[in-house]
């Protein structure tokens, strides 16, 4: 197969969005993907839990989703 499309967005712990990191990016069967803890606008977000929404399609048009939890912490 020539791999998955990948879509990542983050949203923080109220579901407010934050964020696009890919849209459709075209991955082979493994990638890593990058937050640099900044929102749509480039400044950084607040201390606090943070929820990423991935979704994975495969090239029969298969779709997967799942939510993971991240914590960002400032200093």
């Amino acid at each position: 197969g020539i791999g998955n499309v990948i879509s990542i967005e983050v949203f923080d712990e109220t579901g407010r969005f934050m964020k696009k990191l890919t849209d459709n990016l075209l991955a082979g069967p493994e990638a890593s993907i990058v937050w640099n803890g900044t929102a749509e606008d480039e400044k950084l977000v607040e201390t606090g839990i943070y929820i990423l929404l991935i979704t994975i399609f495969d090239e029969k048009g298969k779709s997967e989703r799942w939510k993971r939890i991240c914590t960002v912490i400032r200093r």
